[in-house]
């Protein structure tokens, strides 16, 4: 998310346009558009597990002032995963009114489950990759299904969690 959003914020800018970026993570602070958040190196560590309920008020909260106190007229979603791709904070810009670039609420929640998206796009004869999915109770028995991709279609093979954005 932080070298996308550095990206960005530097081409938008450099169209003349004013740039603040916002980290929700850094409550209430703004950033300038030349103001690094990345550490110029994408990871490859797998993501810290999360669960539902993890949502804190407060980052809502300072998202909500900030963009009232900076009047900020436009908003360039760059947040990976989670609370960025699933559709929730582009429901609350639609709340308060403010416009926002890339996909509606219910598009992002729907290709955020990757099941859910996979379905409809095959009912719609998208080509899609061949896959399953494992529930949450049955992610322990690694093995189990070590053995499933490998009878079914082999290796390598890309795992990703149903409704995150990481692999």
């Amino acid at each position: 998310s932080y070298a996308s959003g550095d990206s960005v914020a530097t081409w938008v800018a450099a169209l003349g346009h004013e740039v603040w970026k916002y980290d929700p993570e850094q409550i209430g602070h703004l950033f300038t558009p030349d103001h690094k958040l990345s550490s110029g190196v994408i990871g490859t560590d797998a993501p810290e597990p999360g669960g539902l309920g993890g949502f804190d008020a407060r980052v809502v909260r300072g998202l909500l002032d900030t963009i009232e106190r900076q009047r900020i007229e436009f908003v360039f979603p760059i947040l990976h995963g989670g609370y960025g791709e699933d559709g929730t904070v582009q429901s609350l810009l639609e709340w308060v009114a403010v416009p926002y670039a890339g996909s509606g609420p219910r598009s992002c929640a729907v290709a955020m489950h990757k099941p859910t998206a996979k379905h409809l796009m095959s009912a719609a004869n998208v080509p899609v990759p061949q896959g399953f999915a494992v529930e949450y109770p049955e992610l322990a028995d690694t093995e189990r299904i070590t053995q499933r991709i490998a009878r079914e279609f082999g290796f390598p093979a890309i795992i990703k969690p149903q409704s995150g954005g990481s692999t």
